[in-house]
C-alpha cells in the first residue's frame, strides 16, 4: 500500500480556487467603496439642496408662487444657481392642486451625473394653503 504524503492536485486546484474567489471578493468591495461613499454623498447634498429651496418657496406669499417654479436650473453644492454647478434643480408649482383654489402644490426635484448616467431624482412636494 502507497502512503499518502503530501498533496494532490484536486487539493491544489480547490486551494488555488477559494484563494482567488476571496481575492477577487476584496478587490470589487475596495474598487466599488470609494464610487458608494460619493453616491452616498451626493445623495445627502440634493436631500438638503430639495429641502432647503421647498422652505424658501414656502416662505413666499401665495401670490407669488407661481412665479417661483424653475426648469432644469444647474446648482452648486448649496443650491445656489450656478451654471458650473453638477446638481440640476426644477420647481414645479401646481397651483389650484386637486380642483382647489386654495392649495398649491411646491415640487422640488433634484438630480445629478453619476457615473456617465443621470441619477434617480431626489423629490419633495408639498402642499401651500392660502389663508
Amino acid at each position: 500500500m502507497r502512503s499518502r504524503k503530501g498533496t494532490s492536485y484536486v487539493e491544489v486546484l480547490c486551494a488555488l480556487f477559494l484563494f482567488i474567489f476571496a481575492f477577487d471578493f476584496l478587490l470589487q468591495t475596495f474598487t466599488k467603496g470609494p464610487s458608494l461613499q460619493r453616491l452616498a454623498d451626493y445623495q445627502h447634498i440634493a436631500f438638503n439642496i430639495a429641502s432647503s429651496h421647498i422652505e424658501r418657496v414656502r416662505s413666499l406669499s401665495f401670490s407669488d408662487l407661481p412665479s417661483a417654479g424653475e426648469l432644469a436650473t444647474k446648482v452648486d453644492d448649496e443650491g445656489n444657481a450656478n451654471a458650473q454647478g453638477l446638481f440640476n434643480r426644477t420647481t414645479t408649482i401646481t397651483p389650484s392642486y386637486g380642483g382647489n383654489a386654495l392649495l398649491t402644490e411646491i415640487s422640488v426635484e433634484v438630480t445629478y451625473p453619476f457615473d456617465g448616467a443621470e441619477s434617480t431624482p431626489i423629490r419633495f412636494a408639498t402642499l401651500v394653503v392660502n389663508q
